[in-house]
């Protein structure tokens, strides 16, 4: 039953969908003035057309008609109780969408969970107020990150900043280039522009744009569920000299895996940076 349904019934049904109902009925229609017409005359003007015209006032050409009115009627029965089916799928497709785009929508949650645990259980003392972590995701078409996941206990330093980021500049570059960046004794004041923009290679507009004055930085490149390169981490603190490198290498080395385990499943729904952007990245 399923191949006749899949090699005759469907195709059948598409066929006759297919079929120009309107068209079908202009031409029957024509068909019927035709057959009204006296060939007589021009039987004896054009003898040498006498085939065509004993054609168009033969049976043959009615049983044609009846064909066609015929193929009129199933193509427009399968549209009348295809559309109920055909309404409904479409309302299901719009339902699913409109749940992925939640879902799409839920996912910076999912990651700022994750990110948040991890800045809880860091070893970074009892007062966390002066440290950030931040998920990048890598956008491999533009060259760009994506911020996918933060947390800081200060709420201002939790607030989102741009939708994406190049990935050759700054703290974020030079860690996803050499795998692991840490740099603790950023000078402050205007020093602290001066290496921004001379050693990390930032432009003068984007420093001035960064809220967070931090002067202490660890970064590390995360790998997916397939080994590729796929993210980076990037904890940050206003304090010189903020972090335990190592500890907080080993710490992360486990931490990531989940991490890892889940942009793998949730690669397909993260934000592009248009869509980060609205969700106030």
């Amino acid at each position: 039953m399923e191949l006749i349904k899949c090699f005759f019934i469907e195709p059948t049904k598409r066929f006759f969908r297919w079929f120009p109902s309107p068209l079908l009925l202009f031409f029957a229609g024509l068909a019927f003035l035709i057959r009204d017409y006296d060939f007589s005359e021009k039987l004896k003007s054009n003898p040498g057309k006498a085939d065509f015209y004993t054609f168009l006032d033969s049976d043959v050409f009615w049983y044609l008609i009846v064909i066609l009115l015929f193929f009129v009627l199933i193509s427009d029965l399968i549209k009348y109780f295809d559309e109920p089916r055909i309404f409904s799928q479409s309302k299901e497709i719009e339902n699913l969408k409109n749940k992925l785009g939640s879902f799409t929508d839920l996912v910076p949650v999912l990651f700022d969970g994750h990110v948040e645990n991890i800045v809880k259980k860091g070893s970074f003392g009892d007062n966390i107020s002066d440290v950030r972590a931040t998920l990048y995701i890598h956008v491999s078409k533009s060259s760009t990150f994506v911020p996918c996941g933060r947390y800081s206990a200060n709420p201002e330093w939790r607030k989102k900043g741009r939708p994406k980021y190049p990935d050759h500049e700054g703290c974020i570059g030079l860690g996803w280039q050499n795998g692991w960046f840490e740099k603790q004794d950023i000078p402050d004041g205007d020093m602290w522009y001066q290496y921004h923009k001379d050693t990390l290679g930032m432009k003068p507009k984007v420093i001035k744009s960064l809220k967070m004055k931090s002067r202490s930085f660890i970064v590390m490149r995360i790998n997916d569920m397939a080994d590729r390169q796929s993210a980076v981490i990037v904890l940050e603190s206003t304090s010189a000299n903020r972090f335990d490198a190592n500890l907080i290498r080993e710490f992360l080395d486990r931490e990531v895996k989940q991490l890892s385990v889940l942009m793998s499943h949730l690669i397909d729904h993260i934000p592009n940076p248009d869509e980060a952007s609205k969700a106030g990245f």
